[in-house]
């Protein structure tokens, strides 16, 4: 049996509502040469049987059956360990990917071997047509980090072995932003990039996991991006009051973030620091 050249990996948790699109948009991809493992996390509704229907007439879609509920980010380890190809896909139960998806993201790794990590923009659905940019070179995705995820997680594909021997798996620990804090690794250790372009239509809807659990995120997410901060301001502290102010006067607004990268990169790290000296150059951008 050949080796795949992508493994998608899906989770599954009780998604009879949405999986069909999700699995038929990857089995119409224009790169037929991959595997698509769907790891069902102890579905309670019909989902199971409607992957094994799939699987009936596809032999490159694998089913993996949790025997308790492990929570996605295990079973996306659980998918990851499985997978085969050179490169692994992410995908989700309730998003359409573009038919090019996997073809562009192959063509463009491929091409820029320095590269060990894409995703790519993306388009909100069913009641929206809001298109989220991203940035896309590595510098600028690295402090991204600072203010939100700078990747949509059913847009990213990776190099398998690069990625996984060099950062590791999923943190369970980190449920729900396993994805944020897995891209805050990867971005010391290996180059990542987004494509200009949107290659996933991503379904906004009331049960999704980010809607649910959306409070618990704000707070990891912090947490993160003080981290992240930290890595480099002096200390802990300074990165606390400069996230903290940035939360409560601005949110996330894009200048902020703008004004952040100049000050950040224009030998920011020579001089005393201050917070209230950065907090001036980002409301007068005095930079």
């Amino acid at each position: 049996m050949n080796t795949p050249l992508v493994s998608c990996v899906l989770p599954v948790y009780n998604g009879s509502k949405f999986i069909r699109e999700a699995i038929d948009s990857i089995l119409s991809q224009t790169l037929p040469d991959f595997e698509l493992i769907l790891v069902d996390d102890l579905s309670t509704d019909d989902s199971l049987e409607i992957l094994h229907s799939y699987s009936a007439m596809d032999s490159r879609i694998k089913i993996l059956e949790n025997k308790t509920n492990l929570g996605l980010p295990a079973t996306l380890n659980r998918g990851v360990e499985f997978a085969k190809g050179k490169y692994i896909a992410r995908m989700d139960q309730d998003d359409i990917a573009l038919e090019h998806r996997f073809e562009r993201q192959v063509r463009y790794l491929s091409n820029n071997s320095h590269v060990a990590i894409v995703g790519s923009n993306w388009k909100y659905f069913p009641n929206s047509n809001i298109i989220i940019e991203v940035p896309t070179n590595h510098s600028r995705i690295k402090i991204a980090t600072l203010l939100n995820n700078p990747f949509g997680h059913p847009t990213v594909m990776f190099d398998r072995n690069r990625v996984l021997d060099t950062v590791g798996k999923y943190s369970v620990s980190s449920y729900p932003v396993e994805d944020y804090e897995f891209w805050c690794r990867c971005l010391d250790k290996v180059h990542c990039a987004n494509l200009p372009e949107v290659l996933l239509n991503y379904r906004i809807h009331s049960v999704q996991s980010s809607s649910i659990h959306s409070s618990n995120q704000v707070t990891l997410s912090r947490s993160l991006q003080i981290g992240q901060l930290k890595k480099t301001l002096v200390s802990e502290r300074d990165a606390e009051l400069v996230i903290d102010w940035i939360h409560r006067r601005v949110g996330w607004s894009t200048s902020v973030a703008g004004s952040l990268f100049k000050c950040l990169f224009s030998n920011f790290r020579v001089r005393a620091f201050s917070p209230y000296y950065l907090f001036n150059l980002l409301v007068f951008r005095k930079i």
